[in-house]
């Protein structure tokens, strides 16, 4: 699902997107996540997948 956010948002360093997430729970919850991309320590690209509290 991050890969179809990006995609559609090529020029965004933060994407929030939505997806379902299968847990014990009957039915599979929706989740909202956001990806942050930014460079790493050589300067190559590293996205970080987070909860949209977090930092």
């Amino acid at each position: 699902m991050f890969r179809c956010a990006a995609l559609q948002r090529p020029d965004e360093a933060e994407i929030r997107y939505e997806l379902h997430v299968v847990t014990d729970a009957i039915e599979p919850s929706l989740v909202e996540l956001k990806a942050i991309i930014g460079p790493g320590d050589d300067g190559e690209a590293v996205i970080t997948i987070l909860l949209p509290e977090e930092d």
